[in-house]
């Protein structure tokens, strides 16, 4: 599996002080369904052994052991969007959302 974190996002996680990414899955409520979205929180998972750990450049990111990825390749940017939703300050691609 290659992680890429772009420059930004590095530079991101540095002026937060933060050198540990999570992601993950989750449901949420939409106006017609639930949807999956991926989060990403910046601290170690609770559960670590559902979770693989990756060291990308220094930082420890942990990724869902159930994640799908749709490539080889997982790259993290910051997010291009504002979001009301908590954990979305990055956008992940290269995984499957079911």
């Amino acid at each position: 599996m290659n992680i890429i974190i772009s420059p930004k996002a590095k530079e991101q996680l540095s002026i937060m002080g933060k050198n540990t990414m999570t992601i993950y899955t989750e449901a949420v409520s939409s106006c017609w369904s639930p949807r999956a979205e991926i989060f990403v929180k910046l601290k170690e998972p609770e559960a670590l052994e559902k979770y693989n750990m990756y060291e990308v450049d220094g930082i420890k990111v942990y990724l869902y052991k159930e994640a799908i990825p749709s490539g080889d390749t997982i790259e993290i940017t910051p997010a291009k969007y504002s979001s009301d939703l908590a954990n979305k300050e990055f956008d992940v691609y290269g995984l499957e959302l079911e």
